[in-house]
Parts: C-alpha cells; sequence; structure tokens
C-alpha cells in the first residue's frame, strides 16, 4: 500500500503517479499449484487506486512463467507449438523432455503418434541404458536401477523422427 496525504498529495496534483513493485513467483510453486488456483499457469494481478475514499481497479495483468523444469516439454522442430512443414513427406523430429528428480525409482516417456505419421529410424532417449520400444504408434522409453540413478536431476530427452505417411499425403 502507497498512500499520500497532505502536502505530499498537494505536490503530486496533476502529475502522474507511478507505483513500482518488484515481485516474482515463489520457487517452490509449480505449474500445477498455479493451474489448481487459476486454471492456467498465468498468474494475474490488478491493483486498486483510491481517491477521495473512491475506489477504481485497474486493467488487470498477467505474468506467464516458462515450463518449470519439473513439468515434461513435448517440442516439434525446437518449437512447443508447431511445425510448418516445406514439403508433405518432409522428416520432422519431436523431442520430449523431462528432468529426473533426485530418488526417482522408474521414469517412462510414452508418446503415441497419430495414425497419419510414420516414425522414421530408431526412436533414441540421451541416457545410457534406456530402454525405447516401438509398437506401432506408440513409442516408449524406460529408465530404471543404475540407468536412471546416473539421470538423477539431470534432463532426459526422448527424440521421434517421423513423417506424414506416403498414402497421406
Amino acid at each position: 500500500t502507497a498512500t499520500l496525504t497532505g502536502e505530499a498529495l498537494k505536490a503530486q496534483w496533476t502529475k502522474k503517479v507511478t507505483l513500482t513493485i518488484q515481485a516474482k513467483i515463489k520457487d517452490n510453486v509449480t505449474d500445477a499449484q498455479l493451474i489448481a488456483k487459476y486454471g492456467t499457469t498465468n498468474v494475474p494481478n490488478e491493483a486498486n487506486i483510491s481517491i477521495d475514499g473512491k475506489g477504481k481497479p485497474t486493467n488487470k495483468v498477467e505474468v506467464t512463467p516458462p515450463p518449470s523444469e519439473d513439468e515434461p516439454v513435448k517440442k516439434v522442430n525446437a518449437s512447443t507449438d508447431t511445425a510448418k512443414l516445406s514439403e508433405r513427406g518432409e522428416t520432422f523430429t519431436y523431442t520430449v523432455e523431462q528432468l529426473i528428480p533426485a530418488n526417482a525409482v522408474n521414469a517412462t516417456f510414452e508418446d503415441t503418434l497419430e495414425n497419419v505419421l510414420e516414425i522414421v529410424g530408431e526412436p533414441t532417449v540421451d541416457a545410457a541404458g534406456a530402454e525405447v520400444k516401438v509398437d506401432g504408434q506408440k513409442v516408449t522409453a524406460t529408465l530404471t536401477g543404475e540407468a536412471l540413478k546416473a539421470q538423477w536431476t539431470k534432463k532426459v530427452t526422448l527424440t521421434i523422427q517421423a513423417k506424414i505417411k506416403a498414402d497421406e499425403a
């Protein structure tokens, strides 16, 4: 709260007054908590101004944090939303990233591609000892035991190359 009264208020008559607040999202707040509270990861805020006892709210603004590292992120050609292909038969790359927490006992990455897509080559995981299986359109990568322990507190990425099937083009 900032309050101007008396001479301090008189000195600001007909002038613009700006209140600046530096803030940050608390370190221990997760995306899941933000979604539970706001229905999105965007954090809304608005102020209230009261002059001569008459209050008025400001416009609402939102802060959108980057995805937290404990949340999985899927990308296509390094973008988190879309990839524009030059031609229908062009190969593109999906990546699924996850930070592995310390003391994790098992980690499974699953991605099921739409039926109009075909997997190109063998999907990979950037962690030694990971087991990768392809069953039709479903790719599953599993890390357990020492292979998983070696990845504690590290980001692990499943990479799948795909393209639109020729008979769908």
